[in-house]
This record gives C-alpha cells, structure tokens and sequence, in this order.
C-alpha cells in the first residue's frame, strides 16, 4: 500500500470541513441547553429554558469544558451563538457583584 501525501488545499479543506462539523454540533448542543427543563442541580440548572440572564463563564460552565486549550475561541463561538439568537449583552447584579452577561430576548 503506498503512502499518499495531501497537498495543503486538501489539508485546508479537511481541517474547515471539521471545523464545520464541530461547530454544527456545538450549535445544536446549545440549542438542545437553551430549551431543556430546569433542574435544581446539575449543568441543566445553569442554562435551561428558564435562563434569563447568563454570564460568559456560566455559560462555558454548562459545556464543561476545561479551562485551557481554546476555551477563547469556544467561548466566543458561543457568545456570537447567542447574538445570533437575539440574546443582548447586558450588565446585571449576580450575587452582589456587577457582571457582564447575556440577556434572553422576549418570547
């Protein structure tokens, strides 16, 4: 069997194509986070359909991603998701403290 080297357009393309493909999934695993029941523990009890109001942190929280790595770039897929969707960034009073967030658009 002989060993085939991909030219760097080949290389380009399968590496945008899985791009794609994990940012599809990201955005239905937001999408399925956004309009699932809340709970009173667990990931579902930071972002639900309930969720009116949704700190950047909390909302990388949800994913239970790592904190290293490309959380940057994870993070701000999300918030531009979120955007997208109408959510408004928003300063607000979590906890005593004033925090940046992301505001839920009226149904």
């Amino acid at each position: 069997m002989a060993f085939q080297f991909l030219t760097q357009d080949e290389r380009e393309f399968a590496l945008d194509r899985k791009v794609g493909i994990t940012e599809l999934a990201m955005d239905r695993a937001l999408t399925h986070m956004l309009n699932r029941p809340a709970e009173s523990s667990g990931p579902s009890s930071i972002l639900n359909a309930e969720t009116q109001f949704v700190t950047a942190d909390k909302l990388v929280q949800a994913f239970d991603m790592p904190t290293s790595g490309m959380l940057s770039d994870f993070r701000h897929h999300l918030i531009q998701n979120l955007i997208r969707r109408g959510w408004v960034r928003q300063k607000r009073q979590v906890n005593q403290v004033r925090a940046w967030g992301y505001v839920r658009p009226m149904k």
